[in-house]
């Protein structure tokens, strides 16, 4: 699937009546169309730690003044979703047995407990109920839309 600009307007990001202003949409390296449908911020990179536009058109009226003030003529803006957090496999079974092993085992260190198939199983359910619950604040950005300044200020 590509990614063009009435897709925007279907997904809430782009008012109808600005469709002619963009220039070009790209999904950023590693970005799929997938992930266009999760964007929940649009913002003028670099994007601060804030981020609070929900619209490609709120992240231009923000800058509007800014732009004018320098007559740009075109501006890339770029959709961010939350990244998918993941945890590494083994790390949480290891460390708990580094902890057991240090309270309990062997004092010389000769005796290293290491994990077995039913705790890797268990800690894989672990894993996957404590991502089903966690909300990751991090965004990433995967699609950058260039727009088309005098078209969108309506200027002859």
């Amino acid at each position: 699937m590509t990614i063009d600009a009435k897709r925007l307007v279907f997904l809430g990001f782009l008012d109808e009546g600005k469709v002619d202003c963009i220039e070009n949409v790209e999904l950023i390296k590693g970005g799929t169309p997938a992930d266009v449908e999760r964007i929940e911020f649009w913002e003028m990179p670099p994007a601060n730690e804030i981020m609070e536009h929900r619209t490609i058109g709120e992240a231009i009226e923000d800058w509007f003044e800014l732009l004018i003030d320098h007559e740009a003529q075109d501006l890339k803006v770029q959709g961010y979703a939350r990244m998918e957090p993941t945890i590494q496999r083994g790390s949480t079974v290891e460390w708990i047995l580094e902890w057991l092993d240090g309270e309990y085992g062997d004092p010389d260190g000769n005796d290293v407990t290491e994990p077995n198939k039913d705790m890797l199983t268990a800690e894989a359910k672990l894993h996957e109920t404590i991502l089903q619950g966690y909300e990751s604040w991090a965004c990433e950005p995967v699609i950058a839309v260039t727009i088309n300044l005098v078209k969108w200020r309506g200027d002859p």
